[in-house]
C-alpha cells in the first residue's frame, strides 16, 4: 500500500535537503579553506573549524598560557607594567605583536615595540629591559589553577631610538 505525499509536504522535504545540503556544502568549503591556509592536508570530521583552543588536548598539571603581561627594568632597579592601554593598542594587537615576537622573533615587530614604548611610556629614557611574561595557569580536575608568572623573553631597550624601517620597493 502507497501513501501518497501532498505537494505541500514534497516541497518541505526539498527545503528541508536543500538545507542540509548547503550546511554540508559550507562545512567542506571550510574544511578546505582552513586545510590551504593553515598548510595542513589532514581534514578533520566534525564541525568545529580549527580554533587554536580546540586543536591540542591539554594534560592534567600542563602549564598553558593564558595571556602575555609587559614588563620594564629600569637603570635603577625599579620594575613597572605596561599595559596594552597604555602602548595604546587594541586586544588583538597586542596579542599578534606578543605572538610574532615570541614565535618567530620578527626583529621588525621587536623595533615596533621598543619604539612604542618609546612614545608612550613615561620615564621610558631609563628603562633598560623589557621582559615579556607569561600569565599562566595550570589544568587541574578542580579546573584552572592561577601560577607564577615566567618570563618568557627578554628584549635589551637601547639608549637611542632605532631607525625608522622603510617598506622596500
Amino acid at each position: 500500500m502507497t501513501t501518497a505525499i501532498s505537494g505541500r509536504e514534497l516541497a518541505l522535504r526539498r527545503l528541508v535537503s536543500f538545507f542540509v545540503g548547503m550546511v554540508l556544502f559550507a562545512q567542506a568549503a571550510t574544511i578546505c579553506f582552513t586545510a590551504a591556509t593553515s598548510g595542513k592536508l589532514w581534514l578533520r570530521l566534525y564541525p568545529i573549524v580549527e580554533y587554536d583552543m580546540y586543536r591540542d588536548p591539554h594534560k592534567e598539571g600542563e602549564r598553558v598560557d593564558a595571556s602575555w603581561n609587559l614588563e620594564a627594568s629600569f637603570a635603577d632597579g625599579r620594575k613597572m607594567e605596561i599595559t596594552r592601554q597604555m602602548l595604546g593598542l587594541e586586544i588583538w594587537d597586542f596579542i599578534g605583536l606578543m605572538q610574532g615576537i615570541l614565535n618567530q622573533h620578527l626583529e621588525k615587530q621587536k623595533s615596533q615595540l621598543i619604539n612604542l614604548v618609546r612614545t608612550r611610556v613615561p620615564d621610558s629614557a631609563n628603562i633598560s629591559e623589557l621582559h615579556i611574561k607569561s600569565l599562566g595557569l595550570r589544568v587541574s580536575r578542580n579546573g584552572p589553577e592561577k601560577i607564577d608568572a615566567e618570563t618568557l623573553l627578554t628584549i635589551p631597550f637601547p639608549a637611542q631610538p632605532l631607525a625608522a624601517t622603510t617598506p622596500a620597493r
